[in-house]
């Protein structure tokens, strides 16, 4: 629907937006110190659109929201989970914290609605297959995945989505015809950032051609890394 192309363009850009800032932040192997990745989490909700507090009552709900978790308090329901593997987070973690930041700093605010995703929205799509490849990494001391995994989140999430042959082209892709195949965190962080972009493409002018688009994923901002 046209809401849904709407939210996923905005949401893509304000996802674009912390890539663009972690990256500015020197990272790591994909990686940031853990105090370092806060401070920027706080930063990006602070400065989001629609802000009707100004910037104090912003900053103040931003307390809220990751304060407890950087203090190792829980308070559930309404922090981002932000996890930290040895003092480090990565990307991966950071982006489902700033989509958690997306959500919860509109209640009570009049945050640009475009931000907040529709039912519809290729990018929250996107964002269930990459907080399912987060828990199945959690059980994985290698910290990797194997193709077959991969193909079964996005099987799951095709099931439900408003774009089931977007989701069954991924999972045809070249990239996955070897079951046992691993990849690494910064290889699912290239994968997710690309399919980010083809579903908004697929959202507004679905194509057999984006297929091949598929098949040698890419992301120009992390190249530079």
């Amino acid at each position: 629907s046209q809401s849904g192309c709407q939210s996923g363009h905005s949401r893509l850009s304000a996802t674009e937006a912390a890539l663009e800032a972690w990256v500015q932040c020197d990272p790591v192997g994909y990686a940031l110190p853990a105090h370092r990745a806060y401070a920027l989490l706080f930063t990006l909700g602070a400065h989001l659109p629609g802000c009707s507090t100004g910037l104090s009552g912003r900053a103040r709900k931003l307390e809220q929201l990751l304060l407890p978790v950087a203090g190792g308090s829980e308070c559930p329901g309404l922090a981002p989970v932000l996890k930290v593997d040895e003092g480090q987070v990565h990307f991966l973690s950071f982006w489902q914290a700033f989509s958690g930041i997306l959500r919860n700093i509109s209640v009570g605010d009049d945050l640009a609605p475009q931000l907040v995703s529709s039912d519809d929205d290729p990018v929250a799509e996107v964002e269930l297959v990459r907080d399912e490849m987060l828990i199945a990494l959690e059980a994985r001391p290698d910290k990797a995945l194997d193709a077959l995994t991969i193909v079964d989140a996005v099987a799951r999430v095709g099931g439900m989505s408003s774009m089931p042959q977007f989701w069954e082209a991924v999972s045809q892709s070249a990239c996955f015809q070897q079951p046992e195949r691993l990849f690494d965190f910064a290889q699912l962080t290239v994968l997710l950032l690309t399919w980010l972009h083809d579903a908004i493409m697929w959202k507004e002018e679905p194509a057999a051609n984006l297929s091949a688009s598929m098949q040698q994923p890419r992301h120009p901002t992390f190249s530079r890394l």
